[in-house]
């Protein structure tokens, strides 16, 4: 019954701590492509705190496949940056403070497909009219960034037979792609520059009750609000009831919005140890959603 409101697996991170001996690693990797990637490491432990940071830069000039019967794609550059730190401070023997962290920025260019004929006219780079282009398909640039970045601040504590854990997170992603504002107008006849973002704020509440050596209550609640954006700003060609293009001069569409979602949840359930092979789940759990539909379900729950 802890586990709800996604579909998909459940991913259980384990990472190097607690080693009372510090140390650290470096790599380097090169290959085809441009590739080059390069990766650093360091833990270790100082008094009550054990620490263990990782990061890696990666480039080369295959970014996203490519779409051409050729060894090297054209302007398919791309730089990938990643890092993760994983802190513990032990107040007590009891008592225990995490940190657990990560960060993604990624920079893609969209290859290029060569030998195509213009499909717009545009004021000073296309004429179809003339047959004139000065933008060949070759030389068009359009490029993507990711974000990713997590942060989880970590409470936990032992009372005799009670084991709990609070914990605040937060989340931010976005994916922001960037067109050539002539390119893209004159082989496709928009222009769009596009940005979707999402944050997460929320916390949780985890705890286990040991009744008796072969019962265990496990409870908790869980909260989060998230907000997603869509920025988008259009260059687009005015057209007739027909979809024919009327001007050559490109006209700015602004189309921006957002929302705000919440969810909760609660839960409680009894660990039973029937025998030392055999366990038996069961509990309850309740979840309730609020954005773009309000629902909310009781769901019983045995394995």
């Amino acid at each position: 019954a802890q586990y709800g409101l996604r579909t998909a697996g459940i991913v259980d991170i384990q990472t190097k701590e607690g080693l009372a001996k510090p140390g650290g690693s470096l790599g380097l990797m090169v290959g085809s492509h441009n590739t080059q990637d390069e990766d650093a490491t360091l833990y270790g432990a100082k008094g009550n705190l054990s620490y263990y940071f990782s990061g890696s830069l990666v480039s080369n000039a295959n970014g996203i496949e490519n779409t051409q019967p050729t060894l090297n794609p054209q302007n398919d550059q791309t730089r990938q940056a990643r890092s993760f730190g994983n802190l513990s401070y032990f107040v007590d023997d009891s008592t225990r403070i995490g940190l657990m962290f990560g960060t993604y920025n990624g920079k893609f260019q969209i290859p290029t497909n060569p030998d195509q004929a213009p499909g717009f006219s545009l004021a000073g780079y296309s004429d179809l009219a003339a047959g004139f282009n000065a933008l060949p398909s070759s030389d068009v640039r359009e490029q993507q960034t990711e974000v990713n970045r997590f942060a989880v601040l970590s409470f936990q504590k032992t009372l005799d037979r009670l084991d709990y854990q609070i914990s605040a997170f937060r989340q931010y992603s976005d994916l922001h792609f960037l067109p050539d504002p002539v390119g893209d107008l004159i082989y496709n006849g928009v222009a769009s520059n596009t940005l979707r973002s999402n944050t997460a704020n929320g916390l949780q509440f985890d705890a286990s009750y040991k009744t008796n050596p072969d019962h265990t209550l496990r409870f908790g609640s869980a909260y989060t609000r998230q907000a997603t954006q869509s920025d988008n700003t259009v260059a687009v060609f005015p057209a007739d009831a027909d979809g024919n293009q009327t001007s050559d001069v490109p006209e700015t569409i602004v189309d921006n919005s957002g929302k705000i979602g919440q969810l909760f949840s609660l839960y409680a359930q009894d660990e039973w140890r029937l025998n030392p092979k055999l366990t038996l789940n069961y509990g309850l759990r309740f979840d309730t959603v609020n954005a773009f539909t309000t629902e909310h379900q009781l769901s019983p729950r045995v394995n």
